[in-house]
């Protein structure tokens, strides 16, 4: 269907770009050798400091769909909102400068979007597991290429437990006229896109997920996803707290998957806080209380025995907690 050019629908595709000068060449080349041609590729520059700016500009004389803007820096969401400003495509894609997709994958979520009638279509994506070796995130051994059709609750439910796809918006192809009034949040840094998808996934009636692997997310070093736990790290817990309370009250279906999650989440921040020394005794006590006024409900929920004995030392005391952390890092790294 794509390439007899019955499918004449622009798509835009956001690619915000910050510092990736050694990764940008090579995600542009997988876009523009998509079987669907008919794309809108904007670069968003997000006051790159190390010749990423100039490599746009260069990359833009290559192909007329390939569109510019440079603007200061203000993070992923600030890039993306900035791209969004800008397409014009009647459908939308995101990309990271440091990933690239398979030459088919527009074509083909945009073939099962048409297909299935679908307002949201996810598509597999696989993971860098070492140098040029990937390893795709859901594996189903009886069926290479799944089809699962979701509706609406269904949906939400998958994003917040990581069945089948994770709370990436890079994976998505999206109807342009239901994301048009949907903003990302630009004080968030850390699970924005988790924030995202679940206001996209709540304007959605039917999503299709496939299994079959057009992503790849290529490893980082530099990746704000990596380093340190800082302060900006801690917009984790302002996303959980925030659709928590909205999920228990519009999908009460989900009210104990979501309320599993949030607990879960909170430890997952604990643990990183504490393996990096965090000092900020008012964030480490926010998510101590998060955790204390769910134990119950958690040590009753079907969790793992770690997470429950984290979720107990983190109730009770932060100190404690934060010793016997770092000690089982110690371990683990022996």
């Amino acid at each position: 269907m794509c390439k007899n050019g019955i499918l004449r629908e622009k798509i835009s595709v956001i690619v915000p770009v910050y510092n990736v000068k050694e990764y940008l060449t090579r995600c542009v080349e997988s876009l523009l050798e998509q079987v669907y041609t008919h794309l809108e590729i904007i670069l968003v520059d997000d006051g790159s400091t190390d010749g990423s700016s100039a490599l746009c500009d260069e990359l833009k004389e290559i192909d007329s769909r390939i569109l510019v803007v440079h603007k200061r820096n203000g993070g992923v969401c600030s890039a993306r909102n900035a791209g969004l400003e800008m397409a014009t495509g009647t459908y939308i894609a995101y990309l990271d400068a440091d990933d690239f997709i398979d030459s088919s994958m527009y074509c083909s979520l945009l073939e099962i979007m048409t297909k299935e009638k679908a307002d949201l279509v996810i598509g597999g994506h696989a993971l860098e597991k070492s140098k040029g070796v990937f390893e795709p995130y859901y594996r189903d051994d009886n069926q290479e290429n799944k089809i699962c059709i979701f509706y609406t609750e269904d949906m939400i439910g998958n994003l917040l437990a990581n069945r089948y796809y994770t709370c990436s918006a890079n994976t998505c192809l999206f109807k342009t006229e239901i994301i048009r009034n949907i903003k990302w949040d630009e004080t968030i840094t850390h699970y924005e896109d988790l924030l995202y998808l679940y206001e996209v996934m709540r304007l959605c009636k039917k999503a299709v997920y496939t299994s079959k692997v057009y992503y790849y997310y290529c490893f980082n070093e530099r990746s704000a996803s990596r380093g340190k736990f800082n302060k900006k790290m801690m917009t984790m817990i302002d996303v959980c707290e925030r659709i928590t309370p909205q999920i228990e009250r519009e999908y009460p279906g989900l009210a104990k998957e979501v309320k599993r999650e949030f607990v879960r989440n909170n430890i997952m921040c604990a643990m990183n806080a504490a393996k990096s020394d965090y000092k900020n005794k008012a964030d480490c006590e926010r998510m101590r209380r998060n955790v204390k006024k769910n134990i119950i409900f958690y040590l009753q929920s079907s969790v793992s025995l770690g997470y429950k004995l984290y979720a107990l030392l983190l109730s009770m005391n932060w100190t404690f907690f934060a010793r016997i952390r770092k000690i089982m890092d110690r371990k683990e790294r022996i």
